[in-house]
Order: C-alpha cells, then structure tokens, then sequence
C-alpha cells in the first residue's frame, strides 16, 4: 500500500524573522555596549592625558633643578601681566620680589593679606603673584624674542636658548649697548606634551602649555617661619602656600587650606602644576579670597552645575604637580 508523502508549507505569516520587540531589545543593547565603549574610551583619554602632564611636569621640575644647579637660584617669578619693564638701555622681565617682605615682624595688614593669598602686592600690583605661566617659557624655553628696544631679543639669543640669566631676571652682562655673556641651551625640550605659546600680537607673552592648551604654573612663595606648628605660622600671617594645592583643612578651618598641614608644602622650594585633563585648576577659595578663576569658568569646563566647594574640588582634583625640594 503506497502513502502519499504530505509536504506542508509555513504559512507567510510564520516564516522566521525578528519582531519588532526582539529588534528594539537588539538595538538598545547595541546602544548600551556603545555607552559603555564610549565612557571606557574617554575614561582611557584622560588616563593618557593625566599620564601625559605627569611626564611633562616631571621633566619641567628636572629643568628647574638643572636651571638651580648651574647658576645657584631658581628662575625668577615675573608679573605675567607686565613682564617688561626698563632696567638702564634694556627691558628686563618684571620680577616679583619676596624678599624683605616680612609680615611676621611687620605686623603689616597688607603685606599678610599678600603672604596668605588673600590681596594684592604690596607694591600695588593687582593679582596673583605666587605663580606665573611666563618664567618657565622665559628662564627654560629660552623663547624671549621681543625687542629689547634697540632692536635685539631680550634674553639676547633670537630662537631658543638665551644668554646667562641673573638674579634680577635680566639677562647676560650689559656693556655699552652690546650685550655679553655665555650662551645657554634650554632646559627643557619642547614636544607635544609641552609647547611654547607665544602670542601673535605681543612677542613678549609667552607660555609653556600642555596639549591641551593650558599653561603650566610655576609657584614660589617663601615660607618663612621654620616651625611645625601651624598656628603660630598661621598667627605670624607667615604662610603663602596657594589655597589650589588643597581644600579646607583638616582642622575643620575652611581659612586656610591642607596645604599648610602638608609637611610637603613647609618644607617645599617650589612647585609646578598642571590643570588635570579637565583644563581648570580649580583656583577659588571657597572662602572668597583671592583666585584666578571663576566658579562660573569651573562649571562650564566640567559641564556641570551645582555647590561652588564641590566644583572647587572636582576641579582641582584631577591637578598634576610636582614639588621641587
């Protein structure tokens, strides 16, 4: 007896095929692995960035300590809002000068609201003069090439290199109108992780910069009392150890930053610093003092609103320094 072979074909409506449920499921997980490879993958930027200004301050504390060693001072901190001026028949860089300034004995409002950060110089210049973006271009990069007026650099050497720097921030020995004295190769090498700024419109402006664009700081400051105890440095108004270094205290004193609890800052010659990945470096004392920054500058670089002490300290969080001893 012969069976017929029964062949039944899928009606249209059950061939195989994703539902619409099965296809929105697909693409929210394709979506949620981009989230997680683009989080990943900024997170690993910024760890290459980091990695990147680590090396870069390294090498600049190197040419800090090469700088000291050869001629017995560290380079000098300018007025970066001025850094000319005229010294005989030559313009020289425009040095802050800390010695002499003695609060502690002086009893002097102005000259402690200065040493804490907290108000202008006392000779009257306006800003920050703890630091300056200009020295290490000046005194490392060997970049001045502005007109000393009688139509030479300034530091003496067109291009890269300068002639011996002095105390006083000039460069090389003067005699007459000719200008004398060895011939120094910079101190740091320019790469990509750290450039010469100089602008277009002023010669005489310039800065080492990250890769990021922004300028690297060099800090002095001078400590003065040797004591270990914080309140009686603080009482001689004997400190000048930048509030960015640290958030309030450990003491609970939001005056006065961990810094001056920092054996690290006490005992420091200078330090250099870096914004971090996140381009700020979160230079606003939460206590209205004197800063560099503004919380409104922080909020848009971080991309985030909210408390000024917490965007103060993510700020200053990601901050790359290096201590020079």
């Amino acid at each position: 007896m012969n069976h017929a072979r029964t062949i039944r074909s899928l009606p249209r409506h059950a061939r195989p095929g994703f539902t619409l449920v099965e296809l929105l499921f697909s693409i929210g997980i394709i979506f949620l692995l981009m989230a997680i490879a683009i989080v990943a993958m900024a997170k690993v930027n910024r760890s290459s960035r980091r990695v990147a200004q680590r090396q870069a301050v390294v090498a600049i504390r190197f040419g800090v300590d090469q700088f000291q060693s050869q001629f017995g001072f560290l380079p000098p901190i300018i007025d970066d809002g001025d850094p000319l001026r005229m010294s005989g028949s030559v313009q020289v860089p425009n040095v802050i000068r800390f010695e002499g300034l003695d609060p502690g004995d002086s009893g002097d409002a102005v000259l402690i609201d200065f040493w804490r950060g907290e108000g202008p110089h006392p000779s009257g210049l306006a800003g920050d003069h703890r630091f300056s973006t200009r020295s290490l271009a000046f005194y490392l990069a060997g970049a001045l090439d502005a007109d000393d007026g009688q139509g030479n650099p300034v530091d003496g050497v067109t291009g890269p290199g300068f002639l011996t720097p002095r105390r006083d921030g000039s460069f090389g020995r003067s005699s007459g109108t000719k200008r004398t004295g060895d011939t120094i190769e910079p101190f740091i090498e320019v790469d990509r992780n750290i450039q010469v700024f100089r602008d277009p419109s002023d010669d005489s402006r310039l800065e080492l910069r990250d890769a990021n664009g922004t300028a690297f700081r060099f800090y002095r400051w001078r400590t003065g009392s040797q004591t270990s105890d914080p309140a009686a440095i603080r009482n001689a108004g004997d400190y000048n150890v930048p509030k960015v270094f640290g958030d309030a205290d450990r003491d609970g004193d939001s005056d006065y930053s961990a810094a001056e609890d920092d054996t690290r800052f006490r005992s420091a010659r200078y330090v250099i610093l870096a914004a971090g990945p996140n381009g700020v470096f979160g230079d606003v004392p939460a206590d209205g003092g004197t800063g560099t920054e503004t919380i409104a500058q922080l909020a848009e670089a971080l991309g985030r609103t909210g408390d000024p002490t917490a965007l103060i300290a993510a700020a200053r969080k990601d901050n790359v320094m290096e201590v020079g001893r």
